[in-house]
């Protein structure tokens, strides 16, 4: 292969302007320079791309190898455009841990402007509960995450920053006892088996484990699903199960004494491992968005 970028540059400048001529004034240089450029290709190539005459048409092979042209052009675009911009920002990747819990459409929001903003930094999105991001996050396998507050996100070599709270709800099968009550007690909560989320590796419980009698998950999900089901009562933030859609056997119990705080939302990162331009761009996003929809 010896033919050259410059020759497929003119090739495709001489299909798409009609004429060695006039590809010749929209590039500013002579005609003899086009027609040389073609002619070696068409010898690099083994085949005629142009029949000639006073207004040159491609041939059936020219009008195929245009397309193939034209791609390889659009890949070198795309090479200098992605180089330029790693030389701007120092980064082309970045693996971002999102909370499964919390609500998706603001989060694509901001992944949607991600794209617009750094069009050639490749994201890799993992989507776990915020109990198996300490393990994410040790390993060095992810520069930064967005998660629901936990003490095990608290880490030396670690920073982070609220972004919002999500507030918390208590949930049941409608056909479950408590769901019957008139209004929930503690001590009525402490009755009944509890479905609590708890990391598979670090076994941490979070701050309200009312029953001595509890089954387990790492899933806000699971755990709604389990609690529609009749296996117990579980405590969810509302992202998971928002008012105008609940799962269906799954009832809210409003009517109760027992108050949670809400989940934080934060976004940690490593400050070793994060590029800041992009973390100082996605805190800013992540803020605006999820404080305006929750």
């Amino acid at each position: 292969m010896a033919w050259t970028l410059e020759q497929l540059r003119s090739f495709v400048a001489a299909a798409e302007h009609g004429s060695f001529s006039a590809a010749a004034r929209a590039g500013g240089r002579a005609q003899s320079v086009v027609s040389a450029h073609i002619a070696l290709l068409e010898a690099d190539l083994g085949v005629d791309l142009f029949r000639r005459g006073h207004m040159p048409t491609l041939t059936e092979a020219g009008a195929l190898l245009l397309v193939e042209a034209r791609e390889v052009l659009s890949r070198c675009r795309r090479l200098d455009e992605r180089a330029h911009a790693l030389c701007r920002s120092g980064v082309s990747a970045l693996r971002i841990g999102v909370e499964e819990g919390l609500p998706f459409g603001p989060i694509m929001e901001v992944l949607g402007k991600f794209s617009e903003q750094f069009p050639h930094v490749e994201a890799d999105v993992l989507t776990m509960p915020s109990a198996e991001a300490n393990w994410w996050m040790t390993e060095d396998t992810l520069a930064l995450g967005v998660f629901f507050d936990a003490p095990t996100l608290r880490a030396d070599g670690r920073e982070l920053c609220c972004l919002g709270a999500v507030e918390r709800v208590l949930a049941t099968a409608e056909s479950h006892p408590l769901a019957r009550a008139g209004r929930v007690t503690h001590d009525e909560l402490a009755r009944y088996r509890q479905i609590v989320i708890r990391s598979g590796m670090d076994r941490h419980e979070g701050d309200a484990v009312l029953s001595p009698l509890r089954w387990y998950t790492n899933n806000y999900y699971t755990a709604a699903d389990m609690a529609a089901r009749g296996l117990g009562w579980t405590l969810l933030p509302v992202s998971v199960a928002p008012p105008e859609y609940v799962l269906p056997g799954l009832t809210l119990l409003r009517r109760t004494e027992c108050r949670f705080s809400a989940l934080n939302i934060m976004l940690v990162w490593k400050p070793h491992v994060a590029d800041e331009k992009l973390r100082v761009w996605l805190q800013a996003e992540l803020t605006r968005v999820l404080r305006s929809a929750l």
